[in-house]
């Protein structure tokens, strides 16, 4: 029950209605919860085959082992803030098959751009045991200061400036951490690839990439 679970039902309603997929319920927890009994039994009673939830890990971990207790035969899918490498190790047995949206690889995923994160991690904190999360973060970072650098060179280190120098990336490539961003000055999506994972005996699974349209009326839903 906040800003950040609710954001995506208007879409969701929305996606539903144009490709004719019905929608039998919403359910809303509580900022902090414990417990998704309730919402769950109501969602049993009106058959729905597929859920999507929009909470962190936790939350998520919460409603899969609910679920699960409850023999809901529903199919669970995540948001990206409630799916990477931690969502098996607390939701254990029940997280098996629940697919996720992931901006990211995982850590330590075989693509160009792990090298040099994994050798930040190996030299600054070798202990620490990372994740997608992580690898978002870096992405982050990335983007980021190429955007500062191209705003400096351009004599425009400010708001402005650096607005402007985020909306010439165009495809600007993360050595496969993340799909190449682009930003636009009308269009501040900054990649329409969608990667779904699935967990396969505990471990993160790629399942599918979709590339979805950059429909105008989309934008800020």
């Amino acid at each position: 029950d906040n800003a950040y679970g609710k954001s995506p039902i208007e879409a969701g309603r929305r996606f539903c209605k144009d490709t004719g997929v019905d929608l039998v319920d919403e359910e809303i927890v509580p900022g902090a919860f414990q417990d998704a009994t309730s919402q769950l039994l109501n969602m049993k009673q009106k058959g729905a085959d597929y859920a999507y939830i929009n909470v962190t890990t936790t939350g998520v971990s919460t409603i899969l082992r609910d679920a699960k207790k409850l023999g809901l035969p529903t199919k669970f899918g995540s948001n990206p803030y409630g799916f990477g490498e931690g969502l098996p190790q607390v939701a254990k047995e029940a997280a098996e098959g629940v697919t996720g949206i992931m901006v990211d690889v995982p850590f330590g995923e075989d693509v160009p751009g792990m090298k040099r994160l994994t050798d930040f991690h190996k030299k600054n904190h070798p202990d620490d045991t990372h994740d997608t999360f992580y690898v978002r973060g870096w992405t982050y970072v990335l983007v980021w200061s190429e955007a500062l650098k191209r705003a400096e060179k351009a004599g425009k280190l400010n708001g402005e400036g650096v607005k402007g120098a985020f909306e010439t990336l165009k495809d600007f490539d993360l050595g496969g951490l993340t799909a190449p961003v682009t930003y636009t000055s009308s269009d501040h999506r900054p990649t329409t690839t969608v990667n779904i994972y699935q967990i396969k005996n505990g471990k993160l699974a790629k399942a599918k990439q979709y590339e979805m349209e950059r429909k105008p009326e989309w934008l800020g839903l």
